[in-house]
């Protein structure tokens, strides 16, 4: 088909290109005002006691380990490690994830830092922020009281590093000109096909039925 029988096929089916004209409008204005989201990801490192200066990064990964488990416990939120997509990208909007540092691929895992990674989604930063701050401190907390049940001393005890600090909360999502693009191309694609099976079946209707002819006898 050349432009110009294309462009006769439009115009001919003008109301098919008015009616997807209307949807692919709605559709654009969908995409131009989504329910707004926000994230924030924070690791918390776990370091040795001050004034320790032996290598104990197996002993620190085991101890974080303990923190993510009892943190965990009951929580049903979905949980993302770092080898696979954000909380966000796995259709979480409002929730958050602890999880132990994850440097493995999708068919193993490989735990070789002390570091767990927060992350939260909400609709406002505000509330990314106080549910952040409500983890953290219980990440701190549960790490205080560990080593308390051990009988470790206060100067002793392994402490915590978040970064970054303080937390960068950012609007999730993407480009709002791209997806209206989308929008626009998609309905295009989809004007043309429809005018063009609606011209064939109006076509068909039209074709005369070859008569009857007698039987001799």
């Amino acid at each position: 088909m050349t432009r110009f029988e294309l462009v006769r096929l439009l115009l001919r089916r003008w109301y098919v290109v008015l009616a997807v004209a209307v949807a692919t409008v709605i559709g654009a204005g969908l995409v131009q005002h989504p329910a707004s989201v926000y994230s924030a990801e924070v690791n918390v490192m776990f370091l040795p006691p001050d004034g320790v200066l032996m290598d104990q990064t197996e002993s620190l990964i085991y101890f974080a380990a303990m923190v993510e488990r009892d943190f965990n416990q009951g929580h049903t939120e979905p949980r993302v490690s770092s080898a696979s997509a954000t909380l966000y990208g796995a259709g979480v909007r409002k929730g958050y994830s602890v999880s132990l540092f994850d440097t493995g691929g999708q068919w193993q895992t490989n735990f070789n830092r002390p570091v767990l990674q927060v992350e939260v989604v909400d609709s406002s930063p505000a509330a990314v922020q106080t549910q952040l701050d409500a983890i953290l401190a219980k990440i701190d907390s549960i790490a205080a009281q560990a080593q308390s049940r051990s009988g470790v001393a206060s100067a002793k005890m392994i402490r915590s590093n978040q970064s970054p600090n303080p937390a960068v909360i950012v609007r999730a999502g993407g480009s709002r000109w791209r997806a209206t693009a989308g929008m626009i191309f998609l309905g295009l694609g989809v004007a043309i096909g429809a005018c063009y099976y609606t011209d064939r079946i109006l076509a068909s209707r039209r074709r005369p039925v070859p008569a009857m002819q007698p039987v001799q006898g």
